[in-house]
């Protein structure tokens, strides 16, 4: 399992194609430790008109020495450079810079779009489920020391309670309301080089599901 991957599902059947299902996803994204820039080929394979903004168009030295990384840094940083010198020649469009909480409540509230973010599991609030017994199990999370990375997909933004709308892989619940800055201050930790994958219309249906540009 992984919510990266879980994601990228919820991306495509909110974009209405219902068929694909996580075993599709992982024949075509072989990897077992998938990064954003994994998920920006899967989805453009799907027909997605997507951009990812990052921090850092690569693997970073310093994560040689995070915990949260470690395990699987070596073999992941020949693959994740490699990805990030051929977006282009694949169409896969990568921008190097940070984004507002306004750049995000705009590409949600008005643009329609969907965005798979990566986060601080520790530092993600959400205001439904917080007293639930799922969610009281899973905080225990936050008392960990060091990042702990995960992907939850943004959908809307509520204006009256200054929150977003997500879906994370981590809960039953079908919606998540988190407090924008709840949701800043996960997305900003270390360890998440501020990756936001913009996910606009699927502008190029695909007839079948096929391996991953090299």
């Amino acid at each position: 399992w992984d919510c990266g991957l879980a994601c990228a599902e919820m991306a495509l059947k909110a974009r209405g194609i219902p068929n694909v299902t996580l075993q599709d996803l992982r024949r075509v994204c072989t990897t077992s430790s998938v990064w954003t820039i994994d998920l920006a080929y899967l989805l453009k394979e799907f027909g997605f008109d997507l951009k990812l903004f990052t921090l850092s168009t690569g693997v970073r030295d310093e994560y040689k020495k995070h915990a949260f990384y470690q395990r699987h840094l070596n073999q992941d940083a020949l693959r994740v450079n490699q990805l990030f010198d051929c977006a282009e020649r694949h169409s896969v469009p990568v921008e190097l810079r940070s984004l507002s909480v306004e750049n995000l409540k705009n590409m949600v509230h008005n643009q329609g779009a969907l965005i798979i973010v990566l986060v601080d599991k520790r530092l993600l609030w959400c205001s439904l489920c917080v007293r639930s017994p799922q969610m009281v199990t899973s905080s225990l999370a936050r008392f960990s020391p060091g990042f702990m990375g995960h992907y939850v997909l943004l959908c809307g933004y509520l204006s009256d309670s200054d929150s977003f709308l997500l879906k994370d892989p981590a809960t039953s619940s079908p919606c998540c309301v988190v407090k924008t800055r709840h949701l800043d201050n996960a997305r900003r930790a270390f360890g998440t080089d501020e990756d936001i994958l913009w996910l606009g219309k699927v502008t190029a249906r695909v007839q079948s599901i096929s391996d991953k540009p090299p």
